[in-house]
Order: structure tokens, then C-alpha cells, then sequence
């Protein structure tokens, strides 16, 4: 009977540390996948980023080289533009703004200034109100003044526009002008009264 026993105590041993053995070999198997798991997500996201640096780098290269080739053209302009007179050089700065929006242009941002006189507030944003008396020029566009640019269908920046505001002029008289204005009323009944007395003196002559 007792050597029943200690054979089913051996073979419960042996049972346990075959499990102990199979979680030891899956533990140690779970360990190199979870290592080989991290390298793997380690070598994927270090080619991710340079796939990102390579990809800024294509996005903008074709930018880089069209203000190169601005600044090389700007240094010659320069140049000739040491010696020529102011309005040449205020014409000549207009045209680098032009050439700076080609730049965008090729870029993809498209400037714009809308034609006509009615507000947009969807495209257009107010630099300046300007008062006017006229009804009709209420919220109406007084001067287009700087470029607004688009991207993609989106308003990165809107133009800048001067608006009218209609306002009803009230006209405020001085005091002075108000006691001139009475002195000349004052001035003009003794003169219509010296005209009566004389009226009258010239009738009671005729009779």
C-alpha cells in the first residue's frame, strides 16, 4: 500500500514538473516573440520616419529651388537697380511681389482679389470702415487692398478690404456761427422795417 502511494506521488511530481517544464519552454517562447515583436514595431517605425524626411524633402524641394531661383534673380535686379531712379525701383519691387506669388502659385495657394464692390465676409476680411452719408454704399467695398489666398479649396488668408459704413451726418453749428446767423436775421428785419417807414412816408406825400 505505501509503495501504491509513492508510486502516485512520483508520478504527480513528474506530472508537475512536465508543466512547469512546457510554461518554462512557453514563457521563454513568449519572451523571443514579444523581443522579435519590439524590433519589428522598432525597424517599422524608424522606416516610417524616413520615409517621412524623404517625403518633406520631395514636398519641398520643388519650393527651395524657385527661391533660389528668386534670390539670384532679386541679387542681379539689385544690381541694375543701384543707379536707377525711385520710380523704376518702386515698379521693380511690385514685380518681386508677382514673382513670390508665382511661387505660390506653383505651390498650389492661388492669389486672388474679388472684382466688384459687394462684401464677402467669407473671403474677404475688414481692415478699415470708412463713414459715408450715402444709404446705398452701406457695407460696400471702398479700396481692394491686399491679396487673399486659397489652398485646395480652403481660405488660408482672406483679402483685405476697406468697407463703407453708412452713418447719418448730423451738422453741428458753432456758437459763433449761430450768433452771426442772428445778427444777420436782426440785420435784415431793421432793414425791412426802415423800408416800411419809408413806404410809408413816400405815400402820405403823394396824398
Amino acid at each position: 500500500m505505501t509503495e501504491q502511494k509513492n508510486v502516485e506521488t512520483l508520478d504527480t511530481q513528474s506530472k508537475i514538473l512536465e508543466e512547469i517544464n512546457f510554461l518554462k519552454k512557453e514563457f521563454q517562447s513568449k519572451i523571443k516573440y514579444d523581443e522579435q515583436k519590439e524590433k519589428t514595431i522598432t525597424k517599422l517605425h524608424d522606416e516610417l520616419q524616413l520615409y517621412k524626411r524623404d517625403l518633406y524633402k520631395k514636398l519641398l524641394l520643388p519650393m527651395i529651388n524657385d527661391i533660389i531661383q528668386f534670390t539670384n534673380r532679386a541679387e542681379k535686379d539689385f544690381e541694375f537697380l543701384n543707379d536707377a531712379p525711385a520710380e523704376k525701383l518702386f515698379e521693380r519691387m511690385y514685380d518681386f511681389l508677382d514673382d513670390l506669388r508665382d511661387v505660390l502659385y506653383r505651390q498650389g495657394v492661388e492669389a486672388y482679389k474679388l472684382e466688384g464692390d459687394d462684401f464677402d465676409p467669407k473671403k474677404q476680411k475688414i481692415l478699415k470702415t470708412i463713414e459715408t452719408s450715402k444709404n446705398d454704399l452701406d457695407k460696400k467695398v471702398a479700396k481692394h487692398k491686399t491679396y487673399g489666398y486659397e489652398w485646395e479649396g480652403k481660405i488660408i488668408k482672406p483679402e483685405g478690404i476697406d468697407i463703407y459704413v453708412y452713418k447719418e451726418m448730423n451738422v453741428d453749428i458753432s456758437p459763433e456761427i449761430k450768433e452771426a446767423g442772428q445778427g444777420l436775421e436782426n440785420h435784415v428785419h431793421t432793414e425791412e422795417d426802415q423800408g416800411q417807414k419809408e413806404l410809408v412816408r413816400i405815400e402820405e406825400e403823394i396824398k
